[in-house]
C-alpha cells in the first residue's frame, strides 16, 4: 500500500489525512457498508455468518468463505467481484474495530493513484489495520488462518495496551 506521509511528521498529522477523514466518498462508504452487511453479506452472501457477527468465529467464517469464492486476490477485486470483495474487507475491519477501540479511517494514497484506502485506527498503534490487505494477502497465501492471526494479535496487543494504562502513541 502506497499511503502519503509527510516528511514533517505521522501521516495523522497531515492535511491530506484531515481532509481524508471527511471526504463524501468515505463517509459515503462507510454508511453503504452497514447496510450492506446486514441486507445482504449475511442474507445471501455469507449467511453462515448470522450468528456470528463481528466475532472471532466471524473472522474465520469470513476467512473460509472468501477463500472459497476466490480463486486469489486479483480475481476477488476486478469490476465482476469488486462490490463482494468490499463487503468482506468491511466485515474484516469492522469486526478488528468493534473488538480493539478503533475507528475507520481513509488513508490518503500517494499521486498517481487517487483516493483513498480504507483503514482501521486503533489507539494502541501506530501503524493501522488494513482490511483490504488482510483480505489480499489471506487470498494469495490461502493458509485459511491469515486474518484470524491478526485479529488475535490485535486483541493482545489491545490488552497490553489497556494493561499499560492506555499509554499515548509514540
Amino acid at each position: 500500500m502506497t499511503v502519503a506521509s509527510s516528511k514533517n511528521g505521522p501521516i495523522r498529522e497531515t492535511p491530506e489525512y484531515r481532509d481524508a477523514q471527511s471526504d463524501p466518498r468515505f463517509i459515503s462508504w462507510l454508511k453503504m457498508q452497514d447496510a450492506a452487511i446486514e441486507l445482504e453479506f449475511i442474507v445471501s452472501d455469507v449467511p453462515e455468518l448470522k450468528p456470528h457477527l463481528y466475532t472471532r468465529e466471524g473472522i474465520v467464517i469470513a476467512e473460509s468463505a472468501a477463500l472459497e469464492r476466490f480463486p486469489g486476490w486479483r480475481e476477488a477485486f476486478n469490476s465482476d467481484n469488486l462490490t463482494l470483495a468490499m463487503r468482506f474487507v468491511y466485515f474484516i475491519g469492522e469486526t478488528i474495530r468493534r473488538h480493539t477501540g478503533g475507528q475507520w479511517v481513509a488513508l490518503p494514497q500517494l499521486p498517481p493513484k487517487s483516493g483513498a484506502i480504507q483503514a482501521i485506527d486503533a489507539p494502541f498503534r501506530s501503524g493501522f489495520y488494513v482490511p483490504t490487505e488482510l483480505l489480499q494477502v489471506a487470498l494469495a497465501q490461502r493458509t485459511g488462518d491469515k486474518i484470524v492471526r491478526v485479529f488475535d494479535h490485535a486483541l493482545r496487543a489491545e490488552q497490553e495496551w489497556v494493561d499499560a494504562g492506555r499509554p499515548a502513541r509514540t
